[in-house]
């Protein structure tokens, strides 16, 4: 929340710059404040929903990454065996 914070004072100074606007000629509406407050509520739900939908993939992939690993050393532990057999058999002979 802080960052978000410190992020739009970094905004709005430089829009106030960019403007060559004075803080104090700066006063909104109420109207106006009741819209920007909506914006910056719809964003911060947007960003707070991005964050969670990435964090879930991140999981899905290294859940699915791990079980790719788990299979594959499964198949080659299979395929030692197989072989360990066949030789085994050829010793016999």
């Amino acid at each position: 929340m802080e960052s978000t914070n410190k992020l739009l004072e970094v905004l709005v100074e430089k829009t106030f710059e960019k403007y060559n606007l004075k803080e104090k000629a700066a006063s909104l509406s109420e109207e106006q404040k009741a819209k920007l407050k909506s914006i910056i509520t719809e964003l911060k739900e947007k960003v707070e929903t991005f964050t969670e939908n990435a964090e879930t993939t991140l999981t899905q992939r290294g859940e699915y990454t791990a079980q790719t690993i788990k299979d594959n050393t499964e198949k080659v532990q299979r395929l030692i065996e197989e072989k360990k057999q066949v030789l085994y058999k050829k010793k016999k002979k």
